[in-house]
């Protein structure tokens, strides 16, 4: 909401349907105006380990987008390049046998 003196209000609102809106409304409406539910803008009090459980999933749907080779780059095993090859092709293979050698100086 946003006052404009002392007099008018521009009121922001959604309705039932989801719909946002906004009304000038003045003074002399204000008896007829009542609060139908109160209602917080965030609520807070959900299950913390549902959603670091949720957050940790996105975080690795995410990363996968970014990281193909995700769990052989993550993983305490070393793949060899035959496994990477039979699982994720022959393009990805070389890459990720490429990016496991020493840097050359």
């Amino acid at each position: 909401m946003r006052w404009h003196g002392s007099n008018a209000i521009t009121l922001t609102y959604r309705d039932a349907a989801g719909t946002v809106d906004q009304r000038l409304l003045y003074r002399d409406h204000e008896p007829s105006l009542s609060v139908r539910q109160a209602a917080r803008a965030y609520a807070l009090d959900g299950d913390a380990a549902l959603f670091r459980l949720a957050a940790e999933a996105l975080r690795i749907r995410m990363a996968a987008r970014f990281d193909p080779m995700l769990a052989v780059s993550s993983s305490d095993m070393d793949a060899l390049p035959h496994q990477i090859r039979a699982v994720y092709g022959e393009r990805r293979a070389a890459a990720a046998h490429a990016a496991a050698l020493p840097a050359r100086r």
